[in-house]
């Protein structure tokens, strides 16, 4: 700083966003205050009752008040007492309670909106919150727990018989009917009844499933579905910790002959653990590990979907669920980093499983990476005395337990794809209802979700060995450009953004360079077997991929440097 006048405009910069950080952090003050006593700021009502405030207490403006608030330097009580008393002063008008009559609760017609009023008396109605609804005396009224109305505001309602179920009655009736159905599935081979479908019939029906799952409102089957797999994904990570310590402590999990380093080049050919000696069948033909894969160590090693450091798809998945079910932002670090640990864990239990299994999955014994998996732990849990007859019972839990995490997976990622596709016909100038011809065709929510599940069937029909590595490519090519958005982001803030050019760098080098891998081993399958439909539109993926990859890196890293030079320039006056 070589001047006064670059050292002036530096402060006037700090104090702009230590500014932005105090208003917010005195709004969420307040915010919380006024919620104590059933009100909200975020109005118009009570933005003119915090302006009076603001003026009676020597304020310029609202925005100065909240700054107070959040520097501590005014008391948040005082000023949610006064906002108080000045909304109480302006509640003697409010309009009248809307009259639903008798007729919504024969008809069956839920009625467009309910009417907030004053806090009335206990002898008026059995209504704790404030809402009177007139013609149906007697009615219990509830309001949603993230609903905070004033008097005055209008809210939208409708009208049940009884009460719904508590919480926790709710989750304990649905773990119940969870453990029947499991016991029920089961049991259903051992009575006789047994089911049994080809791949291509479970792809249809997963297809089906996800159409009608990804279009349904969230409330019905997305956010209650995933809430109650958790428990499943815990029960899960609990068996298995306790397989792994009872096989340790039996003295059946001491000796994990499973080697550290195999080569830079992966084989999905069979081998004998003891020999390294490749298994050939009566034919003399090499046998295939289908639990495995073939490739170089480089990427393979980077592309492997790697959730307990860094995912694409979480990273998608936090932007577009997550964060909006959050309180607060401070909630957001230990669930993120929370969920990295418990990847983490889950890693090092696969890694367990592998382990205790390897010459079963050498010899190519596994037709599935998940079986590998659930026999592994199962196989340990039945070395704990007691536990022995237990053995399929656990596989068949574990298995469920991956299936069903896989599921919410699969109606989330074509949930998000169908947004993207959506917005990929929607012009950046314009809104949804103002759309029209092709575009509007294209960006209907039906029409963009039935071109997403079936692009994602026909790719699933091809083989999950096939599709994996494009999968996993596509994956961590999305965290790489996630890490770019945050690092230009964060320059354009004037924050630190050096600790992202790393991984940053890393991630694009490894996908790009799998991607290009992909592209080559498909166009050699295309001119050694002809052309098919898998090895084509997997190759034409693979190029548009790294196409956009290039030109949102190329753009990102413009953004960078840019901001990076004239902040500099700002340093220098």
């Amino acid at each position: 700083m070589k001047t006064p006048s670059a050292r002036n405009k530096i402060r006037a910069y700090f104090s702009k966003v230590t500014r932005a950080d105090d208003l917010l952090s005195g709004r969420d003050k307040l915010a919380r205050e006024m919620r104590k006593h059933g009100l909200g700021i975020s109005n118009t009502r009570s933005e003119r009752a915090l302006r009076t405030v603001a003026d009676h207490m020597g304020y310029k403006d609202a925005d100065d008040m909240l700054v107070s608030i959040g520097t501590s330097k005014e008391s948040v009580q005082s000023v949610a007492n006064r906002l108080l008393a000045e909304l109480g002063r302006k509640g003697d008008h409010q309009p009248d309670p809307l009259n639903l009559g008798t007729a919504a609760m024969t008809t069956g017609k839920l009625p467009p909106m309910l009417t907030l009023v004053n806090k009335p008396k206990k002898h008026e109605t059995k209504s704790s919150n404030g809402v009177v609804v007139e013609g149906v005396e007697g009615a219990l009224v509830r309001l949603s727990r993230c609903c905070n109305p004033v008097p005055g505001d209008d809210i939208i309602g409708f009208v049940t018989r009884g009460r719904n179920i508590p919480g926790p009655v709710n989750i304990v009736s649905a773990i119940i009917l969870i453990v029947i159905m499991v016991a029920i599935g089961y049991n259903l081979p051992l009575m006789g009844i047994a089911i049994s479908l080809d791949y291509d019939t479970w792809m249809i029906i997963l297809g089906a499933y996800i159409l009608v799952a990804s279009v349904a409102p969230v409330w019905i089957l997305l956010q209650p579905r995933d809430y109650l797999s958790s428990y499943l994904l815990y029960g899960m990570i609990i068996l298995a910790i306790i397989g792994i310590v009872g096989a340790s402590v039996m003295g059946a999990a001491t000796d994990l002959q499973i080697p550290a380093f195999t080569g830079f080049v992966a084989s999905n050919a069979a081998f004998d653990a003891s020999t390294g000696q490749q298994l050939v069948d009566e034919a003399g033909k090499t046998i295939t590990n289908k639990a495995a894969a073939t490739g170089f160590l480089f990427p393979a090693l980077f592309i492997t979907i790697a959730c307990g450091a860094i995912s694409g798809f979480h990273s998608l998945v936090a932007s577009g669920t997550t964060s909006k079910q959050l309180d607060k932002e401070g909630q957001a670090q230990p669930i993120g980093y929370g969920g990295m640990l418990i990847e983490c864990v889950l890693a090092v239990i696969s890694l367990c499983a592998v382990g205790f299994v390897w010459s079963k999955y050498a010899a190519g014994g596994y037709a599935s990476p998940t079986a590998v998996f659930a026999d592994g732990l199962s196989q340990m849990l039945a070395c704990i005395p007691g536990l022995a007859d237990a053995q399929g019972l656990a596989y068949a839990l574990l298995i469920l337990a991956v299936s069903a995490f896989c599921l919410t997976s699969l109606d989330t990622a074509t949930r998000l794809a169908r947004y993207m596709f959506q917005e990929l016909w929607t012009p950046v100038d314009k809104k949804p209802e103002e759309l029209t011809g092709v575009h509007k065709f294209m960006a209907n929510p039906y029409v963009a979700t039935i071109i997403t599940v079936v692009i994602g069937i026909v790719l699933g029909m091809t083989g999950y060995s096939i599709i994996w590595p494009l999968f996993g490519a596509a994956n961590q090519l999305l965290a790489a450009l996630a890490l770019l958005a945050v690092c230009a982001w964060l320059g354009n803030a004037g924050r630190n953004n050096k600790m992202f050019f790393v991984p940053m760098a890393f991630m694009l080098l490894a996908t790009l360079t799998s991607l290009a891998i992909t592209f080559y081993q498909k166009v050699t399958t295309i001119m050694t077997s002809g052309i098919a439909l898998a090895p084509v539109l997997q190759a034409i993926l693979a190029v548009l991929l790294f196409v956009l990859a290039i030109v949102l890196a190329v753009k990102g890293v413009k953004t960078i440097v840019a901001t990076a030079k004239k902040q500099k320039a700002s340093s220098a006056e």
